[in-house]
């Protein structure tokens, strides 16, 4: 049953009905449809797209106007996008001194409508983000990709969709024992937070998937198999555990990109998530899409999410698309190559996504294996060369995490062993590991770096100078 691009027809909901008339029989995939609805936060790029409402302008055209500056507006009424045009425009040209940005909420709510009111990144202050905070603490604790933002900086008119007011909807769609939640540890932390918070009574959090067939007391117990690749937080490379006729892995592919880790294998699970988060750097449009073996397993996550969320908007849709659409032009057949181990502005410029997340990636990761190696108190994460398909040659890697442990007896808390030294990782405990483990982010703001470098430099330099 084909469901891609289609509002949901007569034949679907009769077989919607059917299903939920037949409660009596619980099918296997009926454990994974309800677990579906937790991933609402990669899931809620449906499957369907419905009509667009009513509009004299839809926003596959609005985005074609703006990116031909050629273009001429057939009438006064459809020049409507030009003020807020020059709005955007005028905003992104003020730079914040380089260390902040000025957002329309805040000229918004400014007294002063003219005023240009900067939100300065972490560590600076003052009304144009010009002075740095003495002693700040380098923050390398978030997922959050905003290394991204030069490449947009750079790639402005690409990357921009302006939409009518008009479109800014959304798409409508309408046990036994609980079901154990696993995944093999360390494992992403906020599967198990939203299992416990939305499983309903219908899942639990069965822990780590190496163990769990040697604690489940029921052997006939459904089993829902979170499997990251690579993983977050350690970024190695993960397959399914667990070898049950009731078990249901559930792939995460949020980080497998050509510029995060050499695509060499070709996966054919029977479903697979992927995210735009770390793809493009835009997390905060939550969007996410998935490919389902099963149509009507795929039906009937579509219509759980539509009556959960209501549905996801046109404005949403049509950002994603155009993001989409301008990272596949910066890798079309007319582009010429270019070299390999340019610096990532010039990548930048030329608006090649993966050449410029793997160069800035490849570059931390180094520098931080390289500084860390100084000092038997720490120990990284080591990863190896690979031959990446994508680039055609051997890469140095790029993961957007590195896992460090502390060594010493005396440093079993990891995370404050950082902190005291003005660094803020992720806990090690929150993933399931040990204390002695910390998470380090790569895919923070040139300026958060500058400032781990600084701490991480006096740190490691502390511990080797001969007597310490």
């Amino acid at each position: 049953m084909a469901v891609e691009g289609q509002a949901l027809d007569e034949e679907s909901r009769a077989l919607l009905q059917a299903q939920d008339a037949d409660s009596g029989v619980e099918s296997g995939h009926g454990c994974i449809w309800r677990w579906a609805l937790l991933f609402s936060l990669l899931l809620n790029f449906h499957l369907w797209m419905g009509s667009y409402s009513s509009c004299s302008l839809d926003p596959a055209e609005v985005s074609l106007k703006l990116l031909n500056k050629s273009a001429k507006m057939e009438s006064t009424s459809k020049e409507w996008a030009h003020p807020a045009a020059v709005t955007a425009e005028t905003l992104a040209a003020y730079d914040c001194s380089g260390r902040g940005s000025v957002f329309i909420d805040s000229v918004q709510l400014s007294d002063d409508p003219n005023e240009m009111v900067c939100e300065c990144h972490a560590c600076f202050t003052g009304s144009n983000c010009e002075e740095p905070i003495p002693d700040c603490v380098a923050f390398v604790d978030s997922g959050d990709p905003v290394l991204y933002e030069e490449f947009w900086k750079q790639n402005a008119e690409a990357g921009t969709l302006v939409t009518p007011p008009c479109v800014v909807q959304t798409h409508l769609g309408q046990s036994d024992e609980p079901s154990a939640v696993v995944g093999a540890y360390p494992v992403f932390p906020l599967y198990q937070m939203q299992t416990s918070e939305f499983g309903n009574g219908m899942y639990r959090w069965g822990g780590d998937a190496r163990t769990f067939d040697q604690q489940v007391e029921n052997p006939k117990t459904k089993t829902v198999e979170l499997v990251t690749h690579p993983n977050n937080p350690d970024f190695l490379p993960r397959h399914s555990l667990l070898n049950r006729s009731n078990s249901y892995p559930v792939f995460d592919f949020a980080y497998y990109w050509p510029h995060m880790q050499p695509i060499s294998h070709k996966f054919d699970e029977d479903i697979m998530v992927f995210t735009l988060s770390k793809l493009t750097g835009h997390a905060g449009t939550r969007l996410g899409w998935a490919f389902f073996r099963d149509p009507e397993l795929a039906l009937a996550v579509t219509t759980t999410l539509s009556s959960s969320d209501l549905g996801l908007s046109h404005d949403t849709i049509g950002k994603a698309t155009q993001l989409l659409k301008t990272v596949i032009a910066g890798y079309s057949k007319d582009r010429m190559p270019v070299p390999f181990n340019l610096p990532a502005a010039e990548y930048a410029k030329e608006g090649r996504i993966f050449h410029y997340g793997r160069a800035v990636l490849s570059k931390r990761y180094k520098w931080l294996v390289d500084i860390l190696s100084l000092s038997s108190r720490f120990s990284i994460g080591r990863h190896e060369p690979e031959f990446s398909p994508f680039f055609g040659q051997m890469v140095d890697p790029s993961p957007a995490y590195a896992w460090v442990s502390c060594n010493r007896d005396e440093d079993e808390d990891c995370y404050s062993v950082f902190l005291n030294n003005g660094i803020k990782t992720y806990p090690g405990q929150r993933f399931g590991a040990s204390s002695r483990y910390v998470r380090f982010s790569l895919l923070t703001r040139d300026s958060d770096y500058e400032i781990l470098e600084k701490h991480l430099l006096k740190l490691v330099g502390e511990q080797t100078i001969p007597g310490n």
